[in-house]
């Protein structure tokens, strides 16, 4: 997540184009987690876009046996022995600490990330009242859709602060 922060601060500090006022985090996949917990820690970013995000890392563990080996090595061992460590990256534990507009976009027959996830914290943005755009398709599309970018662009236009 430092990575993330360290590229606002140059945004802020070094380019005079970029408007920190409006900043807007994007990630698809795994960038998704960075996204969410970004806009959990840096008020400066202002609206989140989730493509095919991950959201529970506890349900990606379970899902998926090719990312054991991977979420153990990066997180430092399995959601048995360190449980904080899978919650604190996965938004759908701490939804109501997301205060900015959501644009999730997510395939329901991606086999990545399971659908499941983007359905769950919808249900709690909902419950939590957070803003967000839930746009879903019937394939298994990992990643951008021809039609994200319209969809992307009317979203960011439509937004005011």
């Amino acid at each position: 997540m430092t990575d993330v922060t360290t590229l606002i601060d140059l945004c802020e500090n070094c380019f005079e184009f970029a408007s920190i006022d409006k900043l807007c985090v994007a990630g698809v996949s795994r960038g998704g987690i960075m996204t969410y917990m970004t806009a959990r820690t840096d008020s400066r970013v202002k609206r989140i876009i989730a493509v095919s995000a991950v959201s529970d890392l506890l349900k990606a563990y379970n899902d998926r046996d090719d990312m054991k080996t991977v979420l153990q090595n990066y997180i430092g061992g399995s959601p048995d022995d360190l449980p904080y460590e899978y919650e604190n990256r996965s938004a759908v534990y701490w939804a109501d600490e997301i205060k900015v507009p959501v644009l999730m976009i997510h395939s329901k027959l991606d086999k990545q990330v399971s659908f499941a996830q983007a359905e769950e914290l919808n249900k709690k943005f909902e419950e939590y009242n957070v803003s967000c755009k839930f746009v879903s398709y019937d394939d298994d599309v990992h990643g951008f859709h021809k039609e994200d970018y319209k969809i992307i662009s009317e979203w960011l236009n439509d937004f005011s602060t």
